[in-house]
């Protein structure tokens, strides 16, 4: 009866403050009420089985609903971009190289914000003596081309 009371009031608990209950939420939860009934129903002689496997089940239980969750966060965390926006940004380097006026481009980084929304950074070095106005419209309207998101540009001009 006293298990039954413990679990209720968790559950009220989580009522009144408005968790949101995902997969790893629910899981944690899961593993909270399980360990709680555990310490309240089972044996406490030390030949019990119950408790090593039933905290295995717990913690696979939880690894299971959080990994996919770790996994998407972690691609998010580590900047991972998709292999169709690498290329884009990869043809649109190419073709900013040769547009007259422009050295080298050093440095180019791309990583997505939102599933399809990418944001580019481009850093540029310009011959001396070139239209610099002039070149940085012939990259925008190559980076705009690629639809790959917001793109900043450094461009500097080689000595």
């Amino acid at each position: 009866m006293h298990a039954g009371a413990s679990v209720l009031a968790v559950l009220a608990a989580l009522a009144a403050t408005h968790v949101v209950l995902n997969p790893c939420n629910t899981a944690s939860l899961g593993a909270g009420i399980w360990v709680l009934l555990l310490a309240l129903l089972a044996p406490s002689s030390e030949d019990s089985v119950l408790e090593p496997v039933a905290c295995l089940v717990v913690a696979a239980a939880m690894a299971f609903a959080a990994l996919p969750t770790c996994v998407a966060l972690g691609k998010v965390l580590l900047h991972a971009t998709a292999p169709e926006a690498s290329e884009a940004a990869r043809q649109a380097v190419w073709q900013v190289q040769r547009v007259v006026g422009v050295r080298s481009c050093g440095r180019c980084l791309v990583w997505n914000t939102t599933a399809e929304r990418f944001v580019g950074v481009l850093r540029v070095s310009l011959v001396p003596g070139c239209d610099a106005a002039a070149v940085q419209r012939q990259i925008e309207a190559i980076v705009s081309a690629g639809r790959l998101g917001d793109w900043t540009m450094e461009m500097r001009k080689a000595h």
